[in-house]
């Protein structure tokens, strides 16, 4: 198909249409969206696989913020503060020095820094010595000492990032080693980009920043997971797997024994005993008993019997520990027993809607 073209007659009289104004000109044109882009740097990650990082150190700061204030006994908090992509000499270049930096391994080398400043490091080492929880006022590298004190928290928090990424890399967060000049850490080439994430951590009226800076090279293997739909995915296959486990252990026997009470005594007491003898307990006849599960006191209850069988009537929970303590020392969580409860029967729902299709 030929395009149309003007004749030079044709051409003449639109400008001549132009100029007495029977042809106006739209003054108005579309306004086009610019955005600045860096071809020295371009970005590796998208909007939503940022996202997806986002929700995952959410996550990470809800675990995290349990386990630390527990460990600490004082509140806690963690917000997320940003999620960016940047080079890793830029990030470098951000920290101050000196600062804390742990370098963690999470899978076959490949390498991840775990960033605290300072004055927050100072706070917990204070708070774990028994002190108010006050910072020092010379910055220094931590003695020998405090490193150890660290390595607690460091656990703590390497068990949260572990779980938080559980979804998409199966990455395990061991520390390797502490610095604390930035410029003596290089990881990757100065112009790799690297997913930063900035965390702001409060500790009664103190706050402190944390960071883990991830470079591409690490998370170029798992980007296509980063995506909300895989991620979500993922989560409800983990919930369903703990749901088959959960079902496979309902049936275990499990030892329980009622604990009438106990006393101390000498060898050559116990050896004297006969039939008619009286023992003095460390409980009153109308005291709740202990009722111990696999050798952990978990309950209290009240003897009695049931027809002639001798039996026992629980009352409640320990005195001195709250039921999810009591669980977690029998290596169950009472949160994820709930939430897989609950997350039953939706999926029973979508395997039954599987099935259908």
């Amino acid at each position: 198909m030929v395009p149309d073209i003007l004749s030079q007659e044709e051409i003449d009289a639109l400008l001549a249409a132009l100029e007495t104004g029977e042809v106006k000109i739209e003054e108005e044109t579309k306004k086009q969206d610019v955005k600045i882009y860096d071809f020295r740097r371009p970005d590796k990650l998208s909007k939503d696989q940022l996202r997806t990082i986002q929700m995952i150190f959410e996550n990470f700061t809800r675990s995290a913020v349990t386990g630390l204030s527990g460990y600490l006994r004082t509140a806690i908090e963690i917000n997320l503060v940003s999620v960016d992509q940047v080079t890793y000499q830029e990030y470098i270049r951000s920290l101050t020095e000196p600062t804390f930096m742990v370098i963690e391994d999470v899978s076959e080398s490949a390498n991840i820094i775990l960033e605290m400043s300072l004055p927050l490091v100072f706070i917990i080492i204070d708070k774990l010595l028994g002190g108010p929880g006050k910072p020092i006022s010379n910055l220094r590298g931590l003695t020998t000492l405090e490193e150890k004190l660290m390595q607690r928290i460091i656990d703590i928090v390497n068990s949260s990032l572990s779980e938080a990424w559980q979804p998409v890399a199966n990455w395990n967060f061991q520390a390797v080693r502490l610095e604390y000049s930035p410029s003596f850490v290089q990881l990757v080439p100065p112009s790799d980009i690297t997913a930063v994430t900035t965390m702001e951590v409060k500790m009664q009226e103190m706050t402190g920043i944390m960071t883990v800076a991830i470079p591409y090279v690490v998370l170029e293997p798992y980007v296509q997971k980063l995506s909300a739909q895989m991620w979500f995915t993922s989560i409800r296959k983990i919930k369903r797997d703990k749901k088959k486990v959960l079902n496979t252990i309902k049936d275990v026997m499990l030892d329980v024994a009622a604990v009438i009470g106990e006393t101390d005594i000498p060898i050559n007491d116990l050896l004297l005993l006969e039939v008619g003898d009286v023992i003095i307990l460390d409980r009153k006849v109308k005291e709740p008993i202990d009722v111990e599960v696999e050798g952990y006191k978990l309950y209290k209850a009240i003897p009695g019997t049931v027809g002639k069988t001798r039996a026992v009537k629980v009352v409640g929970y320990r005195e001195d520990k709250s039921i999810e303590e009591s669980m977690k020392e029998l290596g169950l969580d009472i949160n994820t027993l709930d939430i897989l409860s609950e997350d039953s029967e939706e999926t029973d729902e979508e395997e039954n809607e599987g099935g259908k299709e």
